[in-house]
């Protein structure tokens, strides 16, 4: 799978939020993702916990903008807007950067466009 369709179908299993087994076909056993606000997550069983039971999202959609390639690694910008577990309604812009091997996210690093100073 390209690497473009690769982070397309990531996100499509995240808004979908029902099969998080099916994140095994897009992220390396020994991912590490870096997101503000939360401590780093390394390895699969911790991205599935974050998922399942840490992120402060319940239901949402990534509209994404672009996705770049080049050499090792890709980004992608976009939109997300969503619920929180509060019942808050949140829209935010994102970027995120990515890094591969063996078609699959070994790394990846989110930025959240918002007001923190």
């Amino acid at each position: 799978m390209a690497r473009a369709e690769l982070i397309r179908e990531m996100f499509a299993i995240i808004d979908d939020g029902k099969d998080w087994d099916r994140l095994d076909k897009i992220f390396a056993p020994d991912i590490v993702y870096f997101r503000p606000g939360y401590s780093t997550i390394r390895g699969i069983d911790e991205l599935r916990t974050f998922y399942t039971a840490t992120r402060r999202i319940t239901v949402g959609r990534h509209c994404i903008v672009r996705v770049l390639s080049d050499g090792p690694g890709s980004c992608c910008w976009g939109m997300f807007s969503g619920k929180t577990k509060a019942d808050e309604e949140v829209v935010v812009y994102f970027t995120d950067w990515y890094r591969f091997a063996d078609d699959l996210i070994t790394y990846r690093r989110t930025f959240f466009y918002q007001p923190t100073i």
